[in-house]
């Protein structure tokens, strides 16, 4: 797995913990919190959608990162009509990721 190579960023991979029915943290890989969610019991399942998501980001970002870079090996004739839109989304993605917007 690769790990993100952001300053200031846990490295990955994270996962979710939940504590009852109302909070739910987001673990680093040493068992460090990355992020604490809790709240109302009825809005649970947003909540640990959200944590999901959260979750995920190390895994999304070298996802993105790896596109990007196969994306930019294409030769310019088999690019399709979407290709820079495709890019520029991944770019600004990856760019959020970061800080840098």
């Amino acid at each position: 797995m690769t790990e993100m190579k952001v300053a200031g960023h846990t490295p990955g991979p994270w996962t979710t913990q939940e504590w009852g029915d109302a909070a739910i943290q987001i673990i680093g890989p040493s068992d460090e919190e990355i992020a604490d969610l809790d709240g109302d019991p009825e809005g649970w399942e947003v909540r640990a959608a959200n944590a999901r998501l959260i979750a995920a980001a190390p895994e999304l970002l070298a996802a993105l990162e790896l596109a990007r870079r196969w994306m930019c090996e294409v030769p310019v004739a088999k690019r399709a009509g979407n290709f820079n839109i495709a890019l520029d989304r991944v770019d600004a993605a990856i760019a959020k990721a970061e800080g840098r917007t």
